[in-house]
């Protein structure tokens, strides 16, 4: 992952070793890291009109504008306050890069929708004027067709899905070789 620490609920991934969230050594590799992606489970994402007021309570929050079909929106990213109680949202606050994982797998893309497979998970994410609006993922097969036509549909995306390379596709857990 191009010296990325993949951070989960199952536990941190670095250089082919799963490290648990609750070892002394996790909090360590991290400070140590250019870089820390945020599995998507631990992303809620929402969008709203821009000149509605935010009433959506979140930590560690993040707002970007963007525009689409001559509105402008409000897309805010927040952590699952669940992650708290494993890696501090003030720690992760300070350290160099932090980046959600769907934004990592589109970051060299210019595909409207992208599809991987992360940790079990089948994923799709959707990008509008280069911010990422929406994501959805399922167990079962990856190539749904209905789920991923469902997925265009509901986002008013017609370009056809970019098949991406998967991070970690199956659950390890922590201690066990990636």
């Amino acid at each position: 992952m191009n010296s990325a620490i993949f951070l989960s609920p199952f536990g941190v991934r670095i250089d082919n070793q799963c490290i648990a969230l609750d070892d002394p050594e996790c909090l360590a590799r991290l400070s140590e890291s250019e870089c820390v992606v945020i599995a998507e489970t631990w992303i809620h994402r929402q969008v709203r009109v821009a000149d509605e007021t935010n009433t959506w309570p979140a930590l560690g929050t993040d707002e970007r504008v963007f525009g689409r079909g001559g509105g402008r929106y409000v897309l805010t990213a927040s952590l699952d306050p669940q992650i708290d109680s494993f890696v501090s949202i003030g720690f992760l606050a300070n350290l160099q890069f932090v980046v959600p994982e769907a934004d990592w797998m589109l970051r060299s893309e210019f595909a409207a929708i992208g599809q991987w497979r992360s940790e079990g998970l089948n994923w799709l994410a959707a990008r509008v004027d280069g911010q990422i609006v929406a994501t959805e993922c399922w167990h079962g097969i990856s190539d749904d067709a209905a789920r991923i036509a469902a997925f265009q549909f509901r986002n008013q995306i017609t370009e056809s899905v970019v098949r991406l390379e998967d991070i970690y596709p199956s659950r390890v857990s922590a201690g066990a070789p990636c």
